[in-house]
């Protein structure tokens, strides 16, 4: 038996791509996110944990878009597709603004949740195509955008490129660097993928660099730690932020090597992905409030799971076995949320313990990101206009 969905209260959407099934009572995304679920349970979660403590509005500083038709024929394999859920297609085979628009309503009914915008930075991705479908339908809505640079692009490029287009930021990314095997993080240096070009030209916009950083041991390699602190001391007009927290999902990854950039005055850090609590408690006995923004990283973050920490390393858990994740024969998909709740759960248990916490939270899930945003507009418009 099917169930109307104007039988469910508080969701709104666009209802000609949603199924509801009476026995889990749950809308099942056909086209984009294959293994999308929402059922009552995870509305109780919003209703109850959630809803009253985040601000009505909310700016998601990761959000990765692409199209089924922007990923090269060949087929995905080896080490990467062990580490990497987008590079699953069992999972998830494209997700655009209109796939952002319409799982956001059922995730966040009530709330204005907006996007910070970038495509999948991958080589098995056609980048020009990629970037191309961020300037005609995000920056032409007016809403913001990254754009994904590859080493060969130098100075002059980018610069016309960011003035013409109204890009924001750069999310450059370690596998488009050249002549290395990604496979083997180690071989793979920031300078690599982030060049002095794409530096120079960032800093001239004071524009956000999303940074996605390499190497097995994460921030605890030092070559991280030098690379990161060169950049912030040369290019003082760069934000930049480290995804995922530095891919700190553990708090082993972060717990001493935060000590040794904590004093950049232009590093920042979005917590996409991250589901562990002591890692976020790190962060802010380290870093000012200012220098947390939420991220998320949809179109995965909407998959059902958690990531966890066993013995300092990091599993994502899922009730289905993937390539890469783990499960357990008594995890079933109803005894499981989403992953950007889970997230979202962990930050608030952490700030609500705070003095202030009100203001904290809009600063994580608005504020900060909406300065980062502002001032890179400012720069831009001023470039734009030929007022330098």
């Amino acid at each position: 038996m099917v169930i109307n969905l104007h039988n469910i209260p508080n969701i709104y959407c666009n209802f000609s791509r949603f199924m509801i099934f009476s026995y889990h009572q749950f809308l099942f995304f056909k086209d984009m996110l294959k293994k999308f679920a929402y059922t009552l349970q995870d509305k109780k979660i919003f209703n109850q944990e959630l809803s009253s403590f985040l601000p009505q509005r909310i700016i998601d500083i990761h959000v990765h878009l692409w199209k089924r038709n922007h990923i090269k024929s060949e087929k995905l394999v080896g080490e990467q597709i062990n580490q990497q859920p987008f590079l699953d297609q069992e999972i998830v085979d494209g997700f655009t603004y209109e796939d952002f628009n319409k799982i956001i309503k059922v995730l966040f009914p009530g709330k204005n949740y907006e996007g910070v915008f970038f495509g999948f930075p991958y080589r098995v991705g056609e980048i020009d195509k990629i970037n191309l479908m961020m300037k005609e339908e995000i920056l032409k809505k007016e809403k913001d955008s990254f754009f994904i640079p590859r080493p060969k692009d130098d100075y002059d490029f980018l610069v016309k490129t960011i003035k013409k287009d109204g890009f924001l930021g750069l999310k450059p990314y370690p596998d488009l660097a050249n002549d290395v095997d990604y496979t083997d993080q180690d071989t793979v240096c920031i300078s690599d993928f982030l060049t002095e070009s794409h530096l120079k030209a960032a800093n001239r916009f004071n524009m956000i660099i999303m940074l996605h950083i390499p190497k097995k041991r994460r921030l605890n390699d030092e070559k991280n730690i030098e690379e990161i602190r060169n950049i912030c001391s040369t290019f003082p007009n760069i934000k930049l932020v480290l995804a995922h927290a530095g891919r700190s999902y553990c708090p082993s990854d972060i717990k001493e090597s935060i000590k040794k950039i904590k004093d950049l005055k232009n590093l920042y850090v979005d917590t996409s992905m991250v589901n562990e609590r002591r890692v976020l408690e790190l962060l802010f006995e380290n870093l000012n409030i200012e220098k947390i923004i939420f991220g998320s990283d949809l179109p995965v973050a909407g998959i059902k799971g958690k990531n966890i920490c066993i013995n300092n390393k990091h599993y994502f858990v899922t009730s289905e076995k993937y390539p890469w994740s783990i499960t357990g024969v008594n995890i079933k998909e109803e005894d499981l949320t989403f992953f950007i709740y889970e997230e979202i759960r962990e930050i608030l248990d952490v700030v609500l313990r705070l003095k202030g916490h009100k203001d904290i939270i809009n600063k994580i899930f608005y504020k900060n990101a909406l300065n980062l945003l502002n001032d890179t507009k400012v720069k831009l418009g001023r470039e734009q206009s030929g007022r330098i």
